[in-house]
């Protein structure tokens, strides 16, 4: 479950707190960012990332998260996967 998901539905089911208060929205998206849910990911696809222990380099294909080891894996375009501790940001999308 994600936290546009949750918002979503909050916003179905409570559309007059947020028509009435346009800033709830992003303390609602705020807090459940901050929560135990999905963490935000460290990468973005398309972003070019390097691996730390060299200098393989590569743009990010997917992503997905791994919630037994709860944390985000990335995809390159060989279909091979690393975490997010293997790998550095090089240049943004």
């Amino acid at each position: 479950m994600t936290r546009e998901y949750i918002l979503q539905n909050l916003e179905a089911a409570c559309p007059i707190w947020f028509i009435d208060n346009p800033q709830l929205r992003d303390e609602v998206m705020a807090t459940l960012q901050d929560s135990l849910l999905i963490p935000k990911p460290k990468f973005k696809v398309g972003d070019w990332v390097e691996m730390i222990l060299g200098t393989r380099k590569f743009r990010i294909g997917g992503a997905l998260y791994d919630y037994e080891s709860n944390a985000w894996v990335y995809e390159n375009v060989f279909n091979a996967f690393f975490t997010e501790s293997e790998l550095k940001l090089v240049e943004g999308k």
